[in-house]
């Protein structure tokens, strides 16, 4: 029984010794620049210029509903 106990303490310690060892290798300015370049990739990926996108699909297509827009904004 007490065999056990020591063997499942045993199974944590590979995870244990590798979190101990993340935090003696990275050091405070390579955190910063981790989360800083975790940001700025972010904002790159999941940046849209949405108003641009609706705007070349407005002047490409030239929509019925936003000719009927333009004309009751024209009319009013």
């Amino acid at each position: 029984m007490g065999s056990q106990k020591s063997e499942q303490c045993n199974d944590n310690l590979p995870l244990k010794n590798f979190i101990l060892v993340w935090e003696i290798a990275m050091t405070l300015t390579q955190r910063i620049l981790l989360a800083a370049g975790v940001i700025l990739l972010d904002s790159v990926v999941f940046f849209l210029p949405l108003t641009a996108f609706f705007l070349a699909y407005i002047i490409l297509y030239n929509p019925p509903w936003f000719r009927k827009f333009l004309q009751e904004l024209d009319t009013s």
